[in-house]
């Protein structure tokens, strides 16, 4: 497995934020890109069937094949995030050794998985088509300003594990370097919670 180097780790703690490239394997998330397929061939048919896409894209390669028929519809979606949707794969990869050394280095030896596991299905922005399609894109927010007053005594960390490339184009996590040096900023309820936007610094 990785340790993170005191380097990695005094980033972390001063930005709020790591980068730790080829901390897991191909064999480690390949049993959770499977499944997610699965799932995700199961519903193209379902919608066929049902005339709402026209087109499976049963020949592209995993990182296109779900925005191809997102174009199509966005109920391909439905029913992906964890809150649904529990496979096996993806709650045998809560104990990954790899990730737990990761977060081993930053949080100590007892770890606990706090339930607020999301699998969040984001294609390029260039497949969406309206409003509801975009509604499950999470707005800019601080994870531990949404949890409850007894979890500040707790050091919870988020691990954001991409399965194809983050990129620009392909919809990558956006995030704040240095904003935990000002603490939680105000919240919204409205449009799924978000920091309030004329709070949000110019970074």
């Amino acid at each position: 497995g990785m340790k993170l180097t005191k380097k990695q780790i005094d980033t972390f703690n001063t930005q709020g934020v790591l980068i730790v490239k080829n901390a897991l394997t191909d064999e480690d998330l390949q049993p959770i890109i499977d499944e997610i397929s699965a799932f995700i061939y199961r519903r193209a048919h379902e919608l066929k069937v049902a005339g709402k896409i026209r087109k499976l894209y049963e020949n592209e390669p995993f990182e296109k094949c779900f925005g191809l028929i997102f174009e199509q519809s966005s109920e391909i979606a439905h029913g992906l995030d964890i809150m649904h949707y529990r496979g096996p794969a993806i709650f045998e990869f809560l104990h990954n050794k790899n990730l737990l050394d990761v977060v081993e280095s930053l949080v100590g030896s007892e770890i606990t998985c706090n339930p607020i596991q999301h699998l969040r299905p984001t294609p390029p922005i260039k497949y969406y088509q309206d409003a509801e399609s975009s509604s499950h894109i999470a707005p800019l927010h601080q994870d531990a300003a949404v949890m409850m007053p007894e979890a500040e005594k707790s050091k919870i960390i988020t691990c954001w594990l991409p399965l194809g490339d983050a990129t620009l184009e392909m919809g990558c996590m956006e995030v704040l370097p240095g904003i935990i040096s000002k603490g939680y900023l105000d919240h919204c309820p409205e449009g799924g919670t978000h920091i309030i936007p004329d709070l949000v610094p110019d970074v």
